[in-house]
């Protein structure tokens, strides 16, 4: 039997979400060159094409052109160090000057 709500909703079962949480996508550094090569090489009537079919905003490729130009995204095949980090830049101390550290403190 349909209950009527005074916002004209049927009320929830269970109170349980039943649409799952959407995840973050996470686009790997060879999509990142790809997409932004082929932004780059579209015609200027076709650029947003390329972003629609991709599900893209022009954000993604400004953000992933400026690292490319700043040499983050690395070479195709190569690991990238996450750069909200800073144990990408951080050189391995050894058991000398983590020992020294620990005494200064």
């Amino acid at each position: 039997m349909y209950v009527a709500t005074s916002s004209g909703k049927q009320p929830a079962s269970g109170g349980a979400d039943p649409a799952p949480k959407p995840s973050r996508r996470v686009f790997s550094p060879e999509y990142k060159l790809a997409m932004v090569a082929e932004y780059e090489n579209a015609p200027n009537g076709e650029k947003g094409a390329v972003l629609r079919r991709e599900g893209l905003y022009s954000s993604h490729i400004i953000e992933w052109t400026r690292a490319r130009d700043a040499g983050q995204l690395g070479q195709v095949g190569t690991p990238v160090a996450d750069s909200g980090t800073a144990a990408g830049s951080r050189v391995k101390k050894s058991a000398e000057q983590v020992e020294l550290e620990r005494l200064r403190r």
